[in-house]
This record gives C-alpha cells, structure tokens and sequence, in this order.
C-alpha cells in the first residue's frame, strides 16, 4: 500500500471507491453510507470535506441532498486510489 493511502482514514477511501465505482448513480447520505460501509455519522463529516475540496457536487432537491462525484476530478482520484492495490 503507497504512504498516501496510508495517511488517509479508511473510511475516505471506502467512500471515495463507492462513488467512483458508480460513476452516474446520485447518492442519498443514508445510501452512500450504507454501501461504502462506513457509519452516518462518519459519512456525513466526509462527505461536507470532500465537497469543500470540489471532489464531489451536492445537488438539492427539496428538502434533501444528493452526491455525485464531480467528474472533472475522477482521473485524479482514480490514479491516487489505484496506486495502492
């Protein structure tokens, strides 16, 4: 495993591979917790620290939130996650 992913919580990669593993699939938190296996409230903190870093777009509808990965950035992040299987 490479040292960068080595430095970065588990539970950011778990999240990081569910989304770009379903690139065109929009996300409820409850779902995206579910299926990266991390706890809500884990996800929750996350996923508001990755779309401040612009990696993901959150998209409101209604009363609720939905995630996508911001697609301008998936290379990147697929090189990075790639280097440490």
């Amino acid at each position: 495993m490479t040292l960068f992913l080595q430095l970065v919580d588990q539970k950011v990669i778990k999240i990081l591979k569910t989304l770009i593993s379903n690139l065109q699939e929009h996300f409820h938190i409850q779902k995206l917790s579910s299926q990266a296996k991390v706890p809500l409230s884990s996800t929750f903190r996350i996923v508001n620290k990755l779309a401040k870093l612009n990696l993901i777009k959150t998209i409101k509808v209604s009363k609720f939130k939905i995630y996508v990965i911001n697609e301008e950035k998936v290379s990147e992040l697929k090189l990075l996650l790639r280097s440490g299987k």
